[in-house]
């Protein structure tokens, strides 16, 4: 993605494999967001979470993720913006593509410092690959900018 670093392909589908236990199996909607592999019919009120891998839900099934739970919970559908490696920065640049778009009823933002410490580094963490991504930076005058 240009401006994330990377981002989840829309309409795919696949399996988290990890060195022990079962695959795990994955799917993403038409815009994006972590879906359950038998699909989701979207309807109000829309639960929109930002975050990383735990708000995605890394190594559990689409069903089991606390933004599906909630979201059934409150009779609607979750928007899973949540994608694993992400710090702050891809949030706020993602709050800002996805909320005039959808309009969710309910934002949840996941915070630790963990994703604190990945907004000021110009790379995310990977296994396998460097992969750049944007960063908050001083801007001269007292605040901060998306570098």
């Amino acid at each position: 993605d240009p401006i994330l670093g990377f981002a989840p392909v829309p309409d795919s589908r696949g399996a988290h494999l990890f060195p022990i236990g079962p695959k795990i199996p994955m799917r993403y909607d038409a815009e994006g967001f972590r879906i359950p592999v038998e699909g989701q019919e979207r309807k109000h009120p829309y639960v929109m979470a930002l975050g990383c891998s735990f708000t995605y839900g890394d190594a559990c099934a689409a069903e089991d993720t606390y933004p599906h739970i909630l979201a059934e919970i409150l009779g609607g559908s979750e928007l899973n913006a949540g994608v694993c490696s992400y710090g702050l920065t891809q949030m706020a640049l993602l709050a800002e593509r996805l909320i005039p778009r959808f309009h969710p009823e309910y934002l949840i933002v996941e915070y630790s410092t963990l994703l604190a410490d990945r907004s000021i580094d110009y790379f995310a963490p990977s296994y396998f690959l460097t992969l750049p991504v944007p960063y908050f930076s001083q801007d001269g005058k007292g605040g901060f900018t998306i570098s």
